[in-house]
């Protein structure tokens, strides 16, 4: 095992990201490419308006960059299918091209108001479905392990697929909100991801989860509070696309549920606010997503990252053992 390769082109990819952003960043404030903090968010907030966004894109370039010298260089040798490939880029340019396109209006208008629910909601609706088709044509298992239960989903493994990936890209743009939460949570859900794929011996999955975590280290260099840079859509849906492509060779899927748990506290936050608001005119939280309401009641970002952390390496450590045992 050529442990020495993996190590100087990770180490190489890591120190070009660092020069990536101390390059960019001043760029993008020159060239205005920053964010637009919305009226009605907490007033800490304010501060963070002409902050430079598009950080997404040296992570994606990043973890492509890595993963390509990996496969190529391949020091595990390692086999795959191409279409086991083709599932982890698909999810994760189509969902990086998608935020891109979302960011980019934003940038544009200068109103915090990028593409539309509806169109959104489209463009991660195809790109769960060629993900499927990939695998329907593949031939990749269409059972879920539920906890130690394997069912045969069959052709409503299809029907799973779409909601698994639209809910986890979702989940973990709302979780993008305040520095460096959604870039630690993920740090700590790809390690996890990625000790499963070197333990069941998938190192396709485990070169593309190691290239994504030494892009997430050097973005929290300059994530996290007070940040320099915002991953904005175009990180946050790429990072949730290729977190459930990754889950899916790994057939994994249910055991994110438990390891991405504040992502779906963050989603569920804002579906039950939406919802009891549109019945009853109340509203269950100051502000959704939740980590807002946490800021609106006294907590600052850093208390909030540690405590979503904390909760993650909790449920993460949990989630594979009960990969381990079931």
């Amino acid at each position: 095992m050529n442990n020495h390769i993996i190590i100087i082109i990770s180490t190489i990819v890591l120190i070009c990201s660092f020069i990536c952003y101390l390059l960019i960043i001043p760029l993008f404030k020159a060239k205005q490419i920053t964010q637009t903090v919305r009226t009605i968010g907490p007033k800490e907030h304010y501060k963070k308006n002409k902050t430079p966004v598009l950080g997404g894109i040296i992570i994606v370039f990043g973890t492509l960059i890595n993963l390509y010298l990996l496969l190529l260089e391949n020091p595990l040798n390692t086999t795959y299918k191409k279409s086991e490939l083709l599932i982890l880029l698909i999810a994760f340019i189509g969902y990086f091209l998608l935020g891109l396109i979302d960011d980019l209006k934003i940038v544009k208008k200068k109103d915090n108001e990028g593409l539309s629910i509806k169109t959104k909601f489209i463009g991660e609706l195809i790109i769960a479905a060629a993900v499927f088709y990939l695998i329907l044509t593949s031939k990749q298992s269409t059972i879920i392990n539920l906890y130690g239960l394997k069912i045969n989903l069959s052709f409503f493994y299809g029907f799973f697929l779409i909601f698994f990936f639209m809910s986890y890209t979702n989940a973990v743009n709302f979780t993008d909100g305040i520095d460096g939460l959604a870039g630690g949570v993920s740090l700590i859900v790809s390690i996890t991801l990625t000790i499963i794929a070197f333990k069941n011996k998938n190192f396709l999955v485990f070169y593309i989860g190691l290239a994504l975590i030494i892009q997430l280290i050097a973005f929290l260099f300059f994530n996290i509070n007070k940040a320099q840079i915002f991953m904005g859509d175009t990180g946050s849906l790429a990072i949730g696309g290729v977190l459930a492509s990754m889950a899916v060779l790994l057939k994994v899927e249910m055991f994110m549920l438990i390891m991405g748990i504040v992502y779906f506290i963050e989603a569920l936050s804002v579906v039950l606010q939406i919802y009891v608001y549109k019945k009853y005119k109340k509203r269950v939280f100051k502000m959704a997503p939740i980590h807002h309401h946490l800021e609106l009641k006294g907590w600052n970002e850093w208390q909030i990252d540690i405590l979503a952390w904390s909760i993650t390496i909790i449920f993460c450590v949990l989630g594979f053992i009960m990969e381990v045992v079931l």
